[in-house]
């Protein structure tokens, strides 16, 4: 049994170890980023100890992250099992131990980086349970593999016993926070008792042998889905079917017709996401009141991290085949022009980008705030926004949302711009922008006088990219000389509004601040481009 077992856990460990290399970039690079934001505006106060809050978020995002790490693996595996001359038990234990090696790896390393360079250690220490929490995220993944081969044999029952079970496993996690003097207030895990050690271990031990028995029972062909469930599906997928029949209407232009079905292959899941991401920042917002509000600010700014995150994943893929690197089948043959259909694309791009700034933003954190403020008449979130985004002497909202509006859009419409071009070296330039970034944060904060060199060369690349864009779609034919025009105006008048919004005077970081905003407007030059090279290559 020990060959078949080190066999299987190598294959997997292979497989694994780059996904939990990009687990800890997911969880680490977002609050260096926020830092390193934090050092350039110098608008923000970081935190003072580590919360709840942002512990909660990090053991949310590590669940979530982790659990589709292990669902990669599994579905890998799941199309070997025939083939795999290795016992049953020997897969199902090979692969949990290296998921489990993984991903408790990937947490500590993290856990590790908070605490020696993000808060201090006895900030860390006072706030932030670590040996509890750890154990429950073992046993959590155990849970997981034994309900992914249960589940491969689908029924109602077990679709509802899983439900259950998984909120249970919620409560019991949340209940070793309630403070036992207050019941409307969380304190730290700090000690694992004997009882709850227990509980964890029998949890363990009973998933570990679920799961063996699940993957037997798959190994044997014994996965066809319950008649109840058969007859559910069959009976959603007719009524699905007729809604959409008398739901279909004749559109004006071919333009209309392709935008709803891109919309409805690649965006309509997005904004389902987005929406339900803003409900659960409204319903925060409006329960904290003035009590915790920089802890939803930063739990705010986390979900719209990951929610553009989300974003820039599932459109950047959208224009291609799973199976292969090219186009789509109906993009390929869609009767449009490069440039009608590019037009397209923006336009839904930039209404993706305001339903995920909309969403979140302003339905969730400053709609929460504004009810907030109205039941309860105190300092609510927004008041911390003005302090914590305000400079000495004044603070504008219009600036600022609109800020925020022109960061997010340029961030992801110029990132999918990079990810549709089938050019070389475009895949490789989103890579390597994170750490462009830290080593220039780093090398300013070692050496300012090269910083500052190097902040002039950036915006000066910056402005020399963006005019051979837009010379290039202009020749091309997919830009008029209207939009050269205006691009020219927005690059000469929207840095000079914000030129004495930023908070430094120090001319070579202002200068890169202004220049950064010119990427707004990179994308309608670059999505073109893109376009038509992936069409036609």
């Amino acid at each position: 049994m020990t060959d078949g077992l080190l066999r299987v856990t190598k294959y997997s460990l292979r497989s694994l170890w780059p996904l939990g290399l990009g687990v800890i970039g997911l969880l680490v690079l977002p609050p260096l980023g926020i830092r390193l934001l934090n050092h350039f505006l110098g608008r923000f106060n970081p935190p003072s100890a580590a919360s709840l809050g942002a512990h909660f978020f990090f053991m949310a995002v590590s669940v979530i992250m982790l659990a589709v790490v292990s669902g990669v693996v599994l579905d890998q595996t799941k199309d070997l099992l025939s083939r795999m001359p290795v016992k049953t038990a020997e897969i199902v234990s090979g692969l949990i131990l290296s998921t489990l090696f993984v991903s408790v790896s990937a947490s500590l390393v993290s856990i590790f980086i908070y605490r020696q360079f993000f808060y201090g250690e006895m900030m860390f220490r006072d706030g932030w349970p670590v040996l509890g929490p750890t154990l429950f995220l073992a046993t959590l993944i155990v849970v997981f593999h034994c309900g992914f081969w249960n589940l491969q044999s689908f029924s109602l029952s077990r679709v509802f016993f899983w439900i259950c079970f998984g909120d249970a496993m919620f409560f019991w996690f949340m209940s070793r926070y309630f403070d036992s003097k207050s019941s409307n207030s969380f304190e730290p895990w700090k000690q694992v008792t004997p009882l709850e050690l227990i509980t964890m271990l029998v949890v363990f031990v009973a998933a570990w042998v679920g799961a063996i028995r699940s993957c037997a029972r798959v190994r044997c062909g014994a996965t066809e889905p319950s008649r109840t469930w058969e007859h559910l599906q069959t009976r959603v997928k007719s009524l699905t079917h007729q809604t959409f029949v008398n739901d279909r209407k004749r559109f004006d232009s071919i333009s209309a017709a392709f935008a709803q079905l891109y919309w409805q292959d690649s965006c309509r899941i997005i904004a389902l996401i987005c929406m339900c991401l803003g409900c659960l920042v409204f319903v925060m917002a409006l329960t904290t009141g003035n009590r915790t509000t920089p802890e939803v600010i930063s739990l705010t700014t986390m979900i719209l991290f990951f929610s553009g995150l989300f974003l820039l994943l599932v459109l950047g893929t959208s224009l291609s085949a799973k199976e292969s690197g090219q186009m789509k089948d109906y993009l390929a043959i869609v009767p449009l022009s490069d440039r009608d259909m590019a037009l397209v694309l923006t336009r839904m791009t930039a209404k993706m980008v305001l339903v995920l700034v909309g969403s979140i933003l302003l339905f969730g954190l400053a709609g929460g705030a504004l009810l907030s403020w109205l039941f309860d008449g105190t300092t609510t979130i927004a008041d911390v926004l003005s302090r914590r985004f305000s400079s000495e002497s004044s603070w504008n909202p219009v600036y600022t949302y609109a800020l925020i509006l022109l960061a997010v859009w340029a961030i992801v419409a110029n990132i999918l711009a990079l990810s549709w071009s089938p050019r070389r070296g475009s895949k490789e330039l989103i890579a390597s922008i994170p750490t462009v970034v830290i080593a220039t944060a780093l090398i300013n904060g070692f050496n300012p006088i090269v910083g500052d060199r190097l902040f002039l060369s950036i915006s000066a690349l910056i402005c020399l990219a963006t005019i051979l864009t837009y010379l290039a779609a202009f020749k091309t034919g997919l830009l008029q000389a209207q939009a050269l025009w205006l691009a020219g105006l927005f690059c000469l008048t929207i840095p000079a509004v914000y030129w004495n919004f930023w908070s430094t005077s120090a001319l070579p970081l202002k200068l890169l601040w202004s220049s950064l905003l010119i990427l707004a407007v990179t994308p309608f030059a670059s999505i073109p481009l893109a376009v038509s090279w992936n069409r036609h290559r």
